[in-house]
């Protein structure tokens, strides 16, 4: 009987190992765009340990010793989450962190001054590879094409006679990680710089920033909706604008 329970202690102790070994990290992409600082810890006066460059990736330690501290800074509420950079240990505010892909290539970046139309139909195109279904619609007054990703992730391109509308619909994200998703679009400072001048926060009656408006010359408008995915919506005033992708 001895030998039984020793044995079976044997095995339930090797499981246990190898599902710790089988565990994967959290990995997530930093998208503070002049790179996120790491701090001693969690809180804005601790002392700066290192600063991890712009869209570098991240680790979260899952230790009970550095449980998340909830914090607001600049209308984001997040906390401050203690990550693994390169060798690197400290905290970070994880309202500059973000799952989704960041845009590093040249066709998920503006080739015109703030148009961020053409880099995020090119970022869903690329970054959501198993299309589900395209329908298409059309009617007297406008032309409808609706992409519908395995993800839950979404992308309506419509053409009316007078503007050209953009919708994506992002699945389990945060209206930040919207918001600074196309902030990592932008080429340049000058252009980042004019995106936040003119980006209007909105909070709902429990104080919750669901809704941002950009109001450049292509407006924007980020919302929070009620099943908590993420809308972005882009319009072009300019006529006959669509831009085919096929």
């Amino acid at each position: 009987m001895k030998k039984i329970i020793a044995s079976l202690t044997i095995l339930i102790l090797y499981f246990q190992l190898s599902a710790i070994d089988t565990i994967q990290p959290v990995l997530l992409n930093v998208v503070a765009p002049s790179g996120l600082k790491l701090r001693a810890t969690p809180n804005m006066n601790a002392e700066v340990l290192y600063i991890i460059p712009a869209k570098s990736v991240v680790s979260l330690v899952d230790n009970e010793l550095f449980p998340p501290v909830e914090d607001e800074i600049n209308y984001i509420i997040g906390s401050w989450v203690y990550v693994n950079y390169e060798g690197e240990e400290g905290y970070v505010f994880d309202g500059f962190l973000s799952k989704l892909p960041v845009p590093i290539h040249e066709f998920e970046m503006t080739q015109n001054y703030l148009n961020l139309i053409y880099p995020l139909e090119s970022w869903m195109e690329y970054h959501n590879l198993g299309l589900n279904s395209v329908d298409t619609f059309s009617s007297s007054l406008y032309n409808k094409t609706v992409f519908s990703y395995d993800n839950g992730n979404s992308m309506v391109q419509k053409n009316t006679t007078s503007q050209y509308i953009l919708s994506v619909e992002l699945e389990n994200v945060k209206i930040w990680d919207a918001y600074h998703l196309l902030n990592n679009m932008l080429n340049s400072r000058n252009e980042r710089s004019s995106f936040k001048n003119n980006s209007l926060f909105i909070a709902n009656k429990r104080g919750q920033i669901n809704k941002i408006k950009i109001e450049l010359e292509e407006p924007i408008l980020i919302t929070q909706q009620e099943n908590g995915n993420i809308t972005i919506e882009i319009k072009s005033f300019s006529k006959g604008c669509h831009i085919d992708l096929t």
